[in-house]
């Protein structure tokens, strides 16, 4: 099993994204962790402390990435060799 990276833009349903891995830079510093729908209706990674989404979703189901800490952002999915 291997990652490819998946294209992403912003306007992206946020159904295809939960549950895949990303990497991405939060406020300048390497993150990486699996995107999961939080409580407040936004994709998060557990590997931040307290409640950081990564990308909003808004209520037409698309989501977008928190422009405030988030540069550089990739996502993947797990595919059979």
């Amino acid at each position: 099993m291997t990652l490819k990276e998946l294209p992403y833009q912003d306007g992206t349903n946020w159904k295809e994204l939960g549950g895949k891995p990303a990497i991405f830079n939060w406020n300048g510093k390497p993150m990486a962790g699996i995107l999961y729908l939080d409580g407040f209706s936004n994709l998060a990674v557990r590997e931040l402390s307290g409640y950081m989404p990564v990308l909003y979703i808004w209520p037409d189901d698309t989501a977008h990435v928190n422009v405030k800490c988030v540069t550089d952002f990739h996502v993947f999915s797990f595919v059979e060799d």
